[in-house]
């Protein structure tokens, strides 16, 4: 039982990462755009 919750933590923080990374990759094209 305790096994299974930390694999959900896990994949939460995974997710929350991959959400981070997405904006944080959004904001570095949006001003690489407007540099050039």
């Amino acid at each position: 039982m305790k096994a299974d919750w930390m694999k959900a933590e896990v994949t939460s923080w995974i997710v929350i990462l991959l959400c981070f990374l997405a904006w944080a990759v959004d904001i570095a094209i949006i001003y690489g755009g407007n540099v050039q």
